[in-house]
Protein backbone atom coordinates (compact mmCIF):
# COMPACT_ATOMS: atom_id res chain seq x y z
CA UNK A 1 0.00 0.00 0.00
CA UNK A 2 1.42 3.67 -0.88
CA UNK A 3 1.90 5.77 2.02
CA UNK A 4 0.99 9.54 1.11
CA UNK A 5 2.44 11.66 4.41
CA UNK A 6 -0.74 14.67 4.28
CA UNK A 7 0.50 18.29 4.58
CA UNK A 8 -1.94 20.40 5.84
CA UNK A 9 -2.21 24.31 7.47
CA UNK A 10 -2.56 23.87 10.81
CA UNK A 11 -0.95 27.46 12.64
CA UNK A 12 -3.63 30.04 13.57
CA UNK A 13 -3.89 32.86 15.71
CA UNK A 14 -6.30 31.30 17.79
CA UNK A 15 -6.63 28.02 19.79
CA UNK A 16 -9.98 27.94 18.55
CA UNK A 17 -8.71 28.35 15.19
CA UNK A 18 -5.77 25.64 15.12
CA UNK A 19 -8.49 23.26 16.74
CA UNK A 20 -10.86 23.78 12.86
CA UNK A 21 -7.39 23.31 11.10
CA UNK A 22 -6.91 19.94 12.93
CA UNK A 23 -10.44 18.84 12.26
CA UNK A 24 -10.24 20.30 8.67
CA UNK A 25 -6.68 18.09 7.98
CA UNK A 26 -8.45 14.89 9.69
CA UNK A 27 -11.09 15.02 7.59
CA UNK A 28 -9.26 15.28 4.37
CA UNK A 29 -6.90 12.32 5.91
CA UNK A 30 -9.80 9.78 6.38
CA UNK A 31 -11.06 10.48 2.76
CA UNK A 32 -7.82 10.35 0.93
CA UNK A 33 -7.39 7.02 2.44
CA UNK A 34 -10.65 5.83 1.62
CA UNK A 35 -11.06 7.10 -1.50
CA UNK A 36 -7.51 6.22 -2.73
CA UNK A 37 -6.67 3.49 -1.01
CA UNK A 38 -3.41 4.73 1.05
CA UNK A 39 -2.05 4.65 4.00
CA UNK A 40 -1.92 8.42 5.13
CA UNK A 41 0.70 9.63 7.78
CA UNK A 42 -0.11 13.00 9.41
CA UNK A 43 1.17 12.67 13.14
CA UNK A 44 0.83 16.12 13.62
CA UNK A 45 -3.00 16.01 13.70
CA UNK A 46 -2.81 14.06 16.92
CA UNK A 47 0.27 15.48 18.39
CA UNK A 48 -0.90 19.56 17.89
CA UNK A 49 -4.16 18.28 19.97
CA UNK A 50 -1.77 17.22 23.09
CA UNK A 51 1.32 19.29 22.92
CA UNK A 52 1.02 23.17 23.65
CA UNK A 53 1.97 25.33 21.11
CA UNK A 54 5.50 26.55 22.01
CA UNK A 55 8.58 26.93 19.78
CA UNK A 56 10.19 24.03 21.18
CA UNK A 57 7.25 21.59 20.77
CA UNK A 58 6.75 23.16 16.91
CA UNK A 59 10.47 22.91 16.42
CA UNK A 60 10.14 19.02 17.48
CA UNK A 61 7.09 18.36 15.65
CA UNK A 62 8.85 19.26 12.44
CA UNK A 63 11.73 17.23 13.20
CA UNK A 64 8.91 14.44 13.21
CA UNK A 65 7.37 15.44 10.41
CA UNK A 66 10.24 15.76 8.44
CA UNK A 67 11.60 12.05 9.62
CA UNK A 68 7.90 10.55 8.34
CA UNK A 69 7.68 12.92 5.00
CA UNK A 70 11.15 11.37 3.79
CA UNK A 71 9.64 7.79 4.51
CA UNK A 72 6.22 8.36 2.34
CA UNK A 73 6.11 7.63 -1.12
CA UNK A 74 4.12 10.99 -1.49
CA UNK A 75 3.79 13.71 -0.30
CA UNK A 76 0.20 15.58 -0.76
CA UNK A 77 -0.34 19.68 0.14
CA UNK A 78 -3.52 20.09 0.80
CA UNK A 79 -5.80 23.06 2.34
CA UNK A 80 -6.86 26.63 1.48
CA UNK A 81 -2.85 27.84 1.03
CA UNK A 82 0.41 26.24 1.20
CA UNK A 83 2.33 27.79 4.36
CA UNK A 84 6.03 27.41 5.43
CA UNK A 85 5.60 24.28 7.53
CA UNK A 86 4.23 22.53 4.74
CA UNK A 87 7.11 23.53 2.84
CA UNK A 88 9.95 22.21 5.39
CA UNK A 89 8.00 18.82 5.56
CA UNK A 90 8.32 18.38 1.20
CA UNK A 91 11.99 19.75 1.23
CA UNK A 92 13.67 17.32 -0.94
CA UNK A 93 11.22 15.13 -1.93
CA UNK A 94 10.74 13.80 -5.44
CA UNK A 95 6.94 12.92 -5.28
CA UNK A 96 5.07 16.27 -3.95
CA UNK A 97 2.27 17.47 -4.76
CA UNK A 98 0.87 20.76 -4.29
CA UNK A 99 -2.52 20.37 -3.94
CA UNK A 100 -3.16 23.66 -1.87
CA UNK A 101 -6.63 25.39 -3.26
CA UNK A 102 -8.92 22.46 -4.43
CA UNK A 103 -11.20 22.26 -2.07
CA UNK A 104 -12.62 19.04 0.12
CA UNK A 105 -16.08 19.22 -1.31
CA UNK A 106 -19.23 18.71 1.58
CA UNK A 107 -20.70 14.70 1.74
CA UNK A 108 -22.32 13.58 -1.37
CA UNK A 109 -20.62 16.02 -3.46
CA UNK A 110 -16.87 14.78 -2.87
CA UNK A 111 -16.60 12.79 -6.58
CA UNK A 112 -15.87 16.39 -7.96
CA UNK A 113 -13.02 16.47 -5.60
CA UNK A 114 -11.74 13.41 -6.45
CA UNK A 115 -11.26 14.37 -9.77
CA UNK A 116 -9.88 17.13 -9.78
CA UNK A 117 -7.01 15.30 -7.46
CA UNK A 118 -6.87 12.87 -10.03
CA UNK A 119 -6.49 15.11 -12.81
CA UNK A 120 -4.14 16.90 -11.00
CA UNK A 121 -1.93 13.90 -10.58
CA UNK A 122 -1.95 11.87 -14.17
CA UNK A 123 -0.69 15.38 -15.32
CA UNK A 124 2.40 15.49 -12.92
CA UNK A 125 3.15 11.98 -13.74
CA UNK A 126 1.21 10.54 -16.58
CA UNK A 127 -0.58 8.45 -14.65
CA UNK A 128 -3.86 7.61 -12.19
CA UNK A 129 -3.83 6.56 -8.69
Amino acid sequence: MKVVYLAHPLTAPTREGIEANRRAAAKWAAWISVTFKVAVSADWIWMTGELEETKANRAHGIRCDKALARRADEIWQVGPRLTSGMVAESEGHPNVYDLTGIPLAPEGFRKATEMQIRHYIAAQDGEFL
